[in-house]
C-alpha cells in the first residue's frame, strides 16, 4: 500500500480506529517499509504472511489471517486498487451499522480519465451500480465489485468465513455476500463521502475478460440475478445498437435524442 493511500486512512475523521495491513508473502522491500509505519503510528498493526503460510494459494488466506488480528468488532475493508477521497468515509460507513444491519455496501466508481473509452465505461459501470442496488431493493444485495464493504468480525465467523471459496482467487467478499446477506441484514451506504475509486479497463479486451469474470460470480448469487443480469446486459448493448442505426438512417435528431 502507497504511502499516499494510507495517508488518506490515517486522517479519518473518527473517534478510534485501527489499520490492519496484510502483507501477502511480498517478495520486494514492501515489508521494511511497512515496519516503519508501524513504528511511527501506534493505531498500525502489520500481519506477515509468509511464503510457507500461504499455503491455500489465494488471497483469502491471508485476509483471514488480517481480520483475527483485528481488535474491533466492525471491519471495513479497502486494498491497493481502491482510492479513497473523502476523510469522512469510515465514518460514513461505520454509521450504517444496527443491531440488525451486520454488512454495510458502498458505492464505487471508475476514476475519471481522459478519451471516449473510459466515458463509456464509467457509464456502463454506473449503470452496473444501479443494477446491484435495484437487487437489494428485491432482497437479494449484490455487489460487483465489493471493494468498498464492511461487516461485523462476528458475521463473518458466525458464516465460517471464506472457507467455502478459498478454491476461487479472486472475488473474496463477492462470494461471501452470496451466501450471507439479505435485505435484512444490508444496508447501503450511498454519501458522497463513502464513495470509493477503482481503476476502468484500459481496452475492450481487459472489459470483456472483466465481464466474463463477473457472469461467472453473478451465477453464484443465484438463478434470479443471472437471469436479470443477461437481460440487463442484452437491453445495454441493444440501446447502443439502436442508436447506431438510427444514426444512420438519419432520423430527426430530436427523436434519437
Amino acid at each position: 500500500m502507497s504511502w499516499a493511500k494510507l495517508s488518506r486512512i490515517l486522517n479519518q475523521q473518527y473517534h478510534s480506529f485501527e489499520i490492519v495491513i496484510v502483507n501477502n508473502a511480498s517478495t520486494d522491500h514492501t515489508l521494511e517499509v511497512l515496519k516503519t509505519y508501524v513504528d511511527e503510528y501506534p493505531n498500525i498493526k502489520l500481519v506477515n504472511v509468509a511464503n510457507n503460510e500461504n499455503f491455500w494459494g489465494s488471497a483469502k488466506y491471508a485476509l483471514t489471517l488480517g481480520i483475527k488480528a483485528a481488535n474491533h468488532e466492525l471491519l471495513l475493508f479497502t486494498d491497493t486498487q481502491q482510492t479513497i477521497t473523502s476523510t469522512h468515509w469510515l465514518s460514513q460507513m461505520s454509521a450504517r451499522f444496527s443491531s440488525q444491519k451486520t454488512i454495510v455496501l458502498g458505492t464505487i466508481l471508475y476514476r475519471k480519465e481522459k478519451g471516449f473509452f473510459n466515458k463509456i465505461m464509467r457509464y456502463i459501470h454506473l449503470n452496473n451500480q444501479r443494477w446491484h442496488l435495484s437487487f437489494y431493493q428485491l432482497g437479494k444485495p449484490i455487489s460487483l465489485p465489493a471493494n468498498n464493504i464492511a461487516y461485523k468480525k462476528s458475521t463473518f465467523f458466525d458464516n465460517q468465513g471464506y472457507i467455502r471459496f478459498m478454491q476461487y482467487f479472486d472475488y473474496t467478499h463477492e462470494l461471501f455476500l452470496s451466501e450471507v446477506s439479505n435485505k435484512k441484514n444490508t444496508e447501503i451506504c450511498l454519501t458522497h463521502e463513502s464513495i470509493s475509486y477503482i481503476d476502468s479497463p484500459k481496452n475492450m479486451r481487459e472489459f470483456i475478460r472483466q465481464s466474463i469474470e463477473e457472469k461467472a460470480i453473478v451465477s453464484h448469487f443465484g438463478w434470479m440475478p443471472t437471469l436479470f443480469k443477461n437481460f440487463y446486459s442484452i437491453n445495454i448493448w441493444l440501446f447502443f445498437a439502436l442508436l447506431i442505426i438510427l444514426l444512420i438512417n438519419q432520423h430527426q435528431i430530436y427523436i434519437i435524442l
